[in-house]
């Protein structure tokens, strides 16, 4: 293959299958899609995986982490804060229901670069439904008020 000095700007890291929602576009939640028995790598895995990550690109590169549902995975914010120690810009896509005052906190506390919250209409009862949960667009709305307030230096997209 021939070396068009073209170098990737982005990987993503499928953390987590797992997802608490049940989206109309997406089908994480589904039970009967799951592979049995799979086990899911340890934090020692993914550590790992981003020092050989380092060993190809420059740093800056962007990791992103994605599910399901990213934090739905307990050692979540010790991977990005490893992340970013290593030099890395880091990136999590979540529907932002978990995101309260102290998880705001730990993203802010975690050198994340950027966070993406899932927001696909302003109309509640649209958002709601296409994320197959009540509420949801409430607590997005929520997440974005919290990270506003306890993670500022995070960029936030939507």
């Amino acid at each position: 293959m021939k070396d068009t000095g073209e170098k990737p700007e982005f990987c993503c890291f499928g953390v987590i299958d797992e997802c608490h929602f049940r989206c109309r576009m997406c089908y994480k939640w589904r039970e009967d899609l799951r592979i049995k028995g799979r086990k899911r790598a340890e934090l020692k895995d993914w550590k790992r995986a981003v020092l050989s990550l380092k060993e190809i690109v420059e740093e800056g590169f962007l990791i992103h982490f994605g599910g399901g549902e990213p934090l739905l995975m307990e050692e979540l914010w010790e991977l990005v804060r490893f992340s970013s120690q290593q030099g890395f810009s880091t990136n999590v896509a979540t529907n932002g229901y978990l995101i309260d005052e102290e998880m705001a906190k730990k993203i802010g506390d975690s050198g994340l670069t950027l966070i993406n919250l899932s927001l696909d209409s302003l109309q509640e009862v649209k958002h709601d439904y296409m994320r197959g949960r009540k509420g949801a667009y409430r607590k997005v709305m929520e997440a974005i008020e919290y990270l506003h307030q306890y993670a500022p230096e995070v960029k936030k997209g939507l």
